[in-house]
C-alpha cells in the first residue's frame, strides 16, 4: 500500500463493522459494493513501446507501464526528457481495455501491491491489475476508493485481492457517499492541477534548454535573421556567437566545447546515509530514495545537503538513473548521489544530463552517467540559462509545497470522513479555513 496514504481501520467481520457504523449507516463486505470489470487484453513491459498514448496500468505507485493509441499524453512525455513520467514506460498502439472518462471514472486494485488509483481515460493493465466501479444504487465509485484504499496493507508479496474482497466498511446513504466524495476530490482535483500545471513548467524549461543548447537557434538566427522563433533581449543574444565550427559532436557554436558529464559537474557528500527503517513520517529534514516517490520520510538531524533555490543540488539514482533538482536541504538513502555544476551553472547542469540514461538493469549507473558527452558554452550563458529557469523551478516547488499541505488536510479529513465523526458541512468549513 502506498506509503503516503492514511492506513483505515480494519474490520474483519459485520459486527466489528457495525460498531464503528454511526447511525444511518449500513455495513457491508467489500465484495458487495462494487463491479469488477473485464480488463480486456492484458499487456507486459516488452509488449509496450515508444510510441502510443493509451496508459497501462501496473501495480506500482505511479500506476502506468506503458501506453497505446486512444488519447494524446502532452505533459511529461519521455521525447521531452528521455524518461517517463508518472510511471510512463512504454506505449502501445492497441484498443483500451477499460473505457473510464471524467464523468465514469474506474478505481484499480493491485493485487501484489494493494496501490489503487482513479482512472479518468481509457486503459490498460499487466496482469493483477482489477479495475472496478461502485455498485449500482449501492455505493459511489468515488466514495468506494476514498473508503476502501487503505484498508489493506502490504505485508508480503502474495495476492491481498482476496483478503480486500472479505472486508467490511461503514456505508453510509449514496447522497452523503457523494459529498464526501467531493470533499475529498476537490483536494485530489487542486493536487492534480499543480501537477499538471508543473509538467507544463518543466517542459517550458527543457524547451528553452533544447532551443539553446540542443538546436542552437540564437546562433542560427544570427546567420539567417528571417524570425523563426522567439527572439532574445540583446544582452543575452550578445553572449551567443555568429558562427559554427566542426568538433567531434559535429557543427558546435565556435567557442563551445565537447565535454564529458564529470568534467563539469562536482560530486557532493550526501553525509549520513538513512532507510526505511531510520526515518520518520514527520520531521524537519526530507530523505529522498530512488524512485520517483521521492521522500521515504524525514528525520530532524542535519541534513546531508544543503541546497536553496538560489544554490540548487541536482541527485542522480544510481540504481533506477531517475534524477531530480532539489532546492531544500535534505538527506538520502544509499545510492542517491548528489552533484553540483562545477565550469557551468546547476540549472544548466541539471537540464543537460536529465534523461541522458534510462534503467536497463539494477546496477550502479553513475560510471555510465559520467562519461556522457555534452556541447557546453561559456559560464556566463549558462548563468543566463539559471535565471531563466530559476523563476520556473521556484513556481514547481510552490505547487509541490501547496500539494503537500493539500494532501496532509485531505488525508486529516478523510478518516473523520469516513468514520462520521467529522460531518461534510464541518470539512468543507475546515477546507474554507485552511484556503
Amino acid at each position: 500500500m502506498a506509503r503516503d496514504w492514511p492506513q483505515l481501520p480494519v474490520f474483519q467481520s459485520e459486527e466489528d463493522a457495525a460498531e464503528a457504523a454511526p447511525e444511518g449507516w449500513t455495513v457491508r463486505q467489500i465484495e458487495d459494493v462494487f463491479e469488477k470489470l473485464d480488463i480486456g487484453k492484458r499487456f507486459d513491459q516488452k509488449a509496450c513501446s515508444g510510441n502510443g498514448r493509451v496508459p497501462v496500468v501496473d501495480q506500482s505507485a505511479d500506476g502506468f507501464v506503458g501506453f497505446h493509441d486512444e488519447e494524446p499524453v502532452t505533459e511529461g512525455m519521455y521525447a521531452a526528457t528521455g524518461q517517463y513520467a508518472d510511471g510512463f514506460v512504454g506505449f502501445h498502439d492497441e484498443e483500451p481495455g477499460v473505457s473510464a472518462s471524467k464523468e465514469k471514472p474506474v478505481i484499480t486494485f493491485a493485487n501484489h501491491t494493494c496501490e489503487m488509483r482513479v482512472m479518468r481515460r481509457p486503459f490498460s493493465v499487466i496482469q493483477n491489475v482489477f479495475p472496478m466501479v461502485g455498485k449500482r444504487a449501492v455505493s459511489e465509485t468515488l466514495f468506494f476508493y476514498y473508503a476502501t484504499k487503505g484498508r489493506v496493507h502490504l505485508e508480503e508479496y502474495k495476492g491481498h485481492y482476496p483478503d480486500f474482497r472479505r472486508l467490511w466498511i461503514p456505508l453510509p446513504p449514496l447522497a452523503e457517499q457523494k459529498a464526501i466524495a467531493a470533499v475529498l476530490g476537490a483536494l485530489d482535483d487542486k493536487i492534480e492541477v499543480n501537477r499538471r500545471m508543473n509538467a507544463t513548467l518543466e517542459a517550458m524549461a527543457r524547451a528553452l534548454f533544447q532551443r539553446w543548447f540542443v538546436d542552437f537557434d540564437p546562433v542560427r538566427a544570427k546567420l539567417d535573421p528571417a524570425p523563426a522563433g522567439p527572439t532574445l533581449d540583446p544582452a543575452t543574444a550578445a553572449l551567443f556567437p555568429d558562427t559554427f565550427q566542426d568538433s567531434t559532436a559535429g557543427h558546435i557554436p565556435s567557442g563551445w566545447r565537447v565535454m564529458k558529464v564529470s568534467e563539469f559537474i562536482e560530486r557532493l557528500s550526501v553525509g549520513q546515509k538513512y532507510e526505511q527503517k531510520t526515518v520518520s513520517p514527520v520531521g524537519k529534514v526530507p530523505v529522498l530514495d530512488q524512485g520517483k516517490s521521492g521522500v521515504i520520510g524525514f528525520h530532524n538531524n542535519e541534513p546531508g545537503v544543503t541546497a536553496t533555490l538560489d544554490k540548487p543540488v541536482a541527485v542522480f539514482a544510481n540504481h533506477t538513473c531517475y534524477m531530480r533538482l532539489i532546492t531544500y536541504s535534505f538527506s538520502a538513502i544509499q545510492n542517491v548521489l548528489p552533484f553540483v555544476g562545477s565550469v557551468v551553472d546547476t540549472f544548466w547542469a541539471y537540464y543537460a544530463t536529465e534523461g541522458r540514461l534510462s534503467f536497463s538493469e539494477y546496477k550502479g549507473h553513475w560510471p555510465d552517467f559520467v562519461i556522457q558527452e555534452s556541447v557546453v558554452p561559456p559560464r556566463e550563458l549558462t548563468d543566463a540559462f539559471g535565471r531563466l529557469a530559476k523563476p520556473l523551478v521556484a513556481q514547481v516547488r510552490n505547487n509541490e509545497e501547496e500539494s503537500r499541505t493539500l494532501a496532509t488536510l485531505r488525508d486529516t479529513l478523510l478518516p473523520k470522513l469516513l468514520s462520521g465523526e467529522l460531518s461534510v458541512v464541518a470539512a468543507s468549513a475546515t477546507m474554507e479555513a485552511s484556503a
